[in-house]
């Protein structure tokens, strides 16, 4: 009896078989369109080698090899041309896996696994930084002076009192799946109240913003607008002046991982984007036979366990957008109720390198489509005083 297995991911191309006579079998592997290496294994009875060619079968179909039908060809080698634009590991990020091997923290076949986690669920986006220079109003700027064509007033609270402006993002040149290369996106947001606490805020994200999009940025615009210089704007921990707080910033391609870190992450009350599916896959490649349906996550990982840090050193915290949400301690607290439904959803990711709120704050907006955001529209937000 002979069984043939066959496994194809991208450039990963493998055949196995196995050829039972009697009380002894050969296996034959390797990389297709190779003749492979070859294995023989006796056993003291017929019964004892059916049942080991039986588990080794079946761990050859968990690990996602199919089986090739009686008289079936080989299939033929694929060559897969690498997409010049695809995320690609540094050398810095594959040392640290390395490292955590060598110390022991992942066996081999563990960092290898959580290699093809990242490759799966990776999205490119493009991170905010804070540079040198005074933001003009057609620059991306965090404050600054908002870019608003002659004739247009700018955003007003139900007191009337103008609005100032957080952050303002030029997307001309950008390439971002679902969003324009081109316009501008603003989002005003009102000032924190000195005595500030969490449920004032939490009313202050949710109706106390205004967004606009400005898909053509030709026309005329004001220049009698001055900076904003909001109290939130600037990296956390800055010291400038309350009158110098304007900081222009630029728009970075990069890439976004689920910040998988704490237990507490994949709690079923506790979780960002459909991570369930995430946490699923994180026990299939523990080797555990349980999912998150009849397992408790804060249970089955050690609370202090540093198992996923090495996500927070190869995917450090930074403003975004296009990205993951995540905070600067690598939790989440979105609850499930919001995650579920903002599922879909794309968002403005500020974090701690451009904004300063409590310790290490950070502030979501979720939005469906940049391009149908309404004039002084108010978009979903929420925050995380870490």
């Amino acid at each position: 009896m002979k069984r043939t297995l066959v496994f194809q991911d991208g450039d990963s191309q493998k055949f196995w078989s196995i050829e039972v006579n009697g009380t002894g079998f050969t296996v034959n592997y390797g990389r297709l369109g190779t003749k492979g290496q070859f294995q023989t294994k006796s056993f003291e009875t017929e019964e004892k080698c059916q049942k080991e060619a039986s588990k080794l079968i079946a761990e050859k179909t968990r690990k996602g090899y199919n089986e090739l039908a009686d008289g079936a060809e080989m299939p033929e080698l694929v060559i897969v041309e690498k997409d010049p634009n695809a995320f690609q590991f540094s050398k810095e990020q594959k040392a640290m896996l390395k490292e955590r091997v060598e110390d022991e923290q992942y066996s081999k076949k563990e960092a290898k696994l959580l290699e093809k986690l990242v490759l799966k669920h990776i999205i490119p986006c493009f991170n905010l930084k804070i540079v040198d220079g005074k933001p003009t109003p057609l620059d991306s700027s965090v404050g600054g002076i908002p870019y608003c064509p002659i004739g247009e007033e700018l955003p007003k609270d139900e007191n009337g009192n103008e609005i100032p402006l957080l952050i303002q993002l030029n997307l001309e040149g950008i390439e971002l799946p679902g969003y324009p290369n081109k316009g501008i996106f603003q989002l005003f947001m009102k000032e924190n109240p000195p005595d500030l606490e969490w449920e004032d805020f939490e009313e202050i994200m949710q109706t106390g913003n205004r967004a606009r999009y400005y898909e053509d940025i030709t026309a005329e615009y004001r220049k009698d607008i001055p900076y904003s210089n909001h109290s939130m704007a600037g990296a956390c921990g800055n010291d400038m002046p309350a009158d110098q707080r304007h900081y222009k910033i630029q728009l970075e391609k990069g890439w976004s991982m689920y910040p998988l870190l704490y237990a507490e992450f994949f709690s079923k009350e506790a979780y960002i984007f459909g991570n369930c599916e995430i946490f699923n896959e994180i026990l299939k490649i523990l080797e555990c036979e349980q999912t998150l349906a009849d397992i408790d996550p804060e249970e089955y990982f050690d609370y202090d366990s540093d198992f996923f840090d090495v996500f927070s050193d190869m995917f450090p915290d930074v403003s975004n957008i296009g990205g993951y949400g995540s905070t600067p301690q690598g939790q989440t607290s979105i609850p499930y109720s919001v995650a579920k439904d903002k599922k879909d959803a794309k968002l403005i990711h500020l974090s701690e390198d451009i904004i300063s709120w409590g310790d290490c704050g950070c502030i979501y907006f979720f939005y469906e489509d940049i391009t149908k955001i309404k004039k002084d529209q108010s978009l979903w937000g929420y925050g995380d005083m870490s």
